[in-house]
């Protein structure tokens, strides 16, 4: 659907670039709009102040200023702006409006913060444009400055969008400033502030070939272009340097350009090797009336021209989903009984000393006295019932939404969900990382005259304390990820081992450093710069328009692409949260024609061996290396995506001329798996990448997929990470050990384990966690009255049986995380239907394409003196 844009404009190269992609994808700009400093003059005869200082603001780009009233008469586009008022209070990364209503009181400029400037800026342009529904801005890599561009859009009632966040470091090798260049950008540098960059690279075209190897040669001198900055550095985005855009694509620079004379421009130097452009004078330079032909990229005309945009798959899943269509994905070995590093595994008493857990599943459900309620009051009833117990069992200075990690909404209809999402949402109104969600529907398997059922994972009071709570909130439209469109988070961290009193390591280690568990809301394959399932014509895109299928098909893609495509959803969240491991996943796809077995539609068999075959080949794949000839047999999709794409060989002569093709690869990325944390419970070792991948294969987490009613948006698919884990380091004593084996002695009731199990042994009060040391877990174990933290995380399934009942105990089911039942083949205790966190399913297959009529998953903690 078309949008109506507001552009926020700062004169640099980036806001500029992500108006354009907001018209490469069918939006329509409305209004540019800017915030300048609250001293500038801003007439149309005396804006030209003579300022020494710029004002360096954490929030916008403010140097160059004085020209952006021209911006108008060289778009044609009407500009708006609004004095930049008070100061970064906040300096944190997220952004907490201060009160209720969101825009805070004007009188008390001293102790506003500079972001509320940007709220009463959109509110003028609103007025002035009702049809206007979208605000893009140019955050690239800026965490702070798009959280707090989404917190005044998402108050406004505005969709975000940010096409350029991550955009330099998707694979594809794209390069930023010679995209720029490409689409018809003259992005000249107004300030330095690196220390190393002399006012010799003023006024250089970022985006000219020459100018960029200027700024090459510059930032080389410095070492900025080493390691994993390197893409940034060269960007700007580590503040070295600042831009104006001069002229740019005729379909947005469609009137003139901007010029100034080399005796308009005045360096003014700050210190700390700070520089910059204090312009005097400048001008509109009209341009010809007449459209001519444009070159390259450039579609010619006032047409947009063709802007490089991000394969929708990396290299690791576009292998993934070669693999899939081409049958040579390995027979899946991520089913439960198929997994182990130990067989049988040592039992938990002998692991560790249980202890009370730091986090339990509510499950709650609406008032049963209330008679045939609505889906809005069934959903107020749970939300007053989770405020009462958080309430209860948090300290009165605490938050208590705070304390929930991710929630489970289980709806018998989708239907319901608008109705649904409006009252839960005011359960974490105001809350800047609200929890992980993951939304189902299970239509005839809910209880009777239970319409919607929510289950919230709740850390306790002293675990909420110690849990250093982290969060992952980004509601922006880009090529990234897709973004969030409701009250929760794409993820939420917290320390494994929150609110541990075992032995060792004091309250300020609880606090600080540590593994972390990361829950991860469900993830459907939504296209992200759309926000629309991909189609057919979508899917032969991807393929390069190689499909056998009409292209212009609006028909779905198919299930193998979307399985693959949510699955990258979910990987991106997962690398962006540094998570090294996964315990586990669950596929949720929505009833359909799958028992008929019909030539577009995949059985349910075999839908699960797709998820688990997916599964195991993103875990399989590694990014090649010099000398590795494991993989020389890769498909021919491998082969034409090593090197620069077609873009990059028409465009850019000079690619790779920043460090990792100017936009970082998989080499920069942290990896998941992280096979270095790995070691098996006898102690055999960390398990490493000089091991062969069938030392791997053994090691890949389970996955399954449960049968439900319906998805959000009718998605074929969702998946469901049981938990990631985070910053374990087997150099400080943490490690990840993995087992599989029975759990019952009575074979014939076919139960089967598998188990995650992370051991962490917390420094000495007197260590110094930043201390960069060669401590190992030997050195630790030596020093007497250590204690290890345990962390075990058991996914349990028991076999689907024709004609038999699984008979699930109250023991199994107690304390769970999680519990997945075939509801026509389990049997569950009366007493535990109205508490346990129940799934209620319609089947559930393994990966091996088997039917399972129950999973369970429980995640136990405790401590174990070394």
């Amino acid at each position: 659907m078309s949008l109506n844009v507001i552009a926020l404009v700062s004169g640099g190269k980036d806001s500029f670039f992500s108006l354009l992609h907001c018209m490469a994808h069918g939006h329509r700009v409305v209004a540019l709009a800017n915030l300048h400093p609250a001293d500038a003059k801003d007439g149309q005869d005396d804006r030209y102040d003579d300022t020494e200082e710029d004002l360096n603001s954490f929030m916008y780009q403010t140097v160059g200023h004085q020209v952006l009233p021209l911006y108008a008469a060289a778009t044609g586009l009407p500009l708006y702006r609004e004095p930049i008022l008070g100061q970064a209070v906040q300096s944190g990364r997220e952004y907490h409006p201060r009160d209720k209503d969101g825009i805070q009181d004007e009188t008390e400029d001293d102790t506003e913060d500079e972001t509320e400037s940007m709220a009463r800026l959109l509110r003028k342009v609103m007025a002035a444009h009702p049809a206007a529904n979208a605000v893009c801005a140019g955050a690239l890599l800026s965490t702070y400055q798009r959280t707090r561009v989404e917190s005044v859009a998402v108050r406004l009632g505005l969709v975000s969008l940010a096409y350029l966040w991550k955009y330099t470091i998707l694979p594809g090798g794209l390069d930023y400033l010679a995209d720029l260049a490409a689409a018809g950008f003259d992005a000249r540098i107004i300030k330095v502030a690196s220390g190393g960059l002399d006012e010799a690279l003023l006024w250089t075209n970022v985006a000219d070939p020459a100018g960029r190897a200027r700024l090459q040669r510059a930032l080389q001198r410095l070492g900025l272009l080493e390691g994993g900055a390197g893409a940034g550095s060269a960007l700007g985005e580590g503040g070295e340097y600042e831009t104006l855009v001069v002229d740019g694509p005729r379909c947005l620079f469609g009137v003139g350009s901007i010029a100034v004379a080399d005796a308009d421009r005045r360096v003014v130097h700050e210190g700390g090797g700070t520089a910059w452009l204090q312009i005097r004078k400048a001008e509109v330079v009209q341009k010809e009336t007449q459209a001519t032909a444009g070159e390259d990229g450039d579609g010619g005309g006032d047409a947009v021209p063709v802007v490089h945009q991000p394969r929708l798959l990396d290299t690791r899943f576009a292998a993934v989903l070669a693999a899939l269509r081409a049958g040579t994905a390995s027979p899946s070995k991520s089913s439960l009984d198929e997994l182990s590093l130990d067989d049988p595994p040592p039992p938990l008493s002998v692991l560790f000393l249980s202890r009370a857990p730091p986090v339990a599943t509510w499950r709650v459900v609406a008032d049963s006295s209330l008679p045939s309620p609505s889906i809005a009051d069934a959903t107020q009833s749970i939300v007053d019932q989770v405020r009462q117990r958080l309430s209860a069992t948090n300290p009165p200075t605490a938050s208590p939404t705070h304390s929930v990690v991710r929630t489970l909404a289980v709806l018998r209809r989708m239907a319901d969900f608008p109705a649904f999402n409006a009252v839960y949402g005011t359960l974490f109104s105001g809350a800047p990382n609200p929890p992980s969600r993951v939304t189902i529907a299970c239509g005839e398997t809910l209880p009777a005259g239970v319409d919607v059922a929510v289950l919230l994972t709740v850390l306790d009071a002293n675990a909420q304390a110690s849990a250093v709570r982290q969060g992952l909130h980004v509601q922006s439209r880009s090529y990234w990820a897709p973004a969030n469109i409701g009250p929760y988070s794409q993820a939420v961290s917290v320390l494994a081992n929150a609110g541990s009193s075992g032995g060792g390591g004091g309250a300020r280690h609880q606090n600080s450093n540590g593994p972390r568990i990361v829950s991860i809301a469900g993830q459907i394959p939504l296209v992200p710069a759309t926000m629309e399932l991909p189609t057919e014509a979508t899917e032969a895109e991807e393929d390069g328009n190689k499909a056998t299928k009409d292209a212009s098909s609006s028909a779905p893609a198919s299930f193998a692409f979307q399985t693959t495509l949510a699955l990258q959803h979910l990987w991106r969240i997962g690398v962006e949260l540094d998570v090294q491991w996964w315990s586990g996943a669950v596929a949720y796809v929505p009833r359909g024609g799958e028992e008929e077995e019909g030539e577009e539609e995949p059985s349910l068999s075999i839908k699960a061996q797709t998820v688990a075959q997916a599964w195991r080949a993103a875990h399989d794949w590694r990014p090649k290396e010099a000398g590795d000839e494991e993989n020389d047999d890769d498909d021919d999709y491998d082969d034409e995506n090593d090197g620069p794409d077609l873009w990059d060989r028409k465009f850019d002569a000079r690619y790779a001329m920043y460090g990792s093709g100017g936009g970082g690869g998989d080499a920069d990325t942290p990896q998941l798996p992280d096979w270095d944390v790995l070691q098996g419970s006898s102690g055999g070792g960390v398990l490493s990448r000089m091991h062969s991948r069938d030392d791997h294969a053994q090691c890949v987490p389970p996955v399954f997929l449960a049968q439900v009613q319906e998805l959000p948006r009718s998605a074929p698919v969702e998946w469901h990470a049981q938990a990631g884990f985070s910053q374990v380091q087997a150099r400080r004593g943490s490690r990840i050990t993995q087992c599989r084996g029975t759990l019952s002695d009575d074979e014939a009731a076919g139960t089967q384990s598998y188990r995650t199990i992370l051991t962490t042994i917390p420094p000495d009060d007197d260590d110094d966690d930043d201390d960069d040391d060669d401590d190992s877990e030997d050195d630790a174990t030596r020093r007497p009255g250590r204690q290890r933290r345990v962390a075990v995380q058991t996914m349990t399934a028991w076999m689907y049986r024709q004609g038999t009942t699984v008979a699930l105990t109250e023991e199994a089911l107690n304390n769970a995380d999680m519990v997945y039942a075939d509801v026509g083949s389990c049997q569950i205790p009366d007493s535990c239907m109205a508490a346990a966190p129940i799934v209620p399913c319609a089947s559930l297959w393994n990966g091996q394409g088997q039917r399972v009529a129950a999973v369970v998953v429980r995640t136990e903690y405790g401590t174990q003196p070394v």
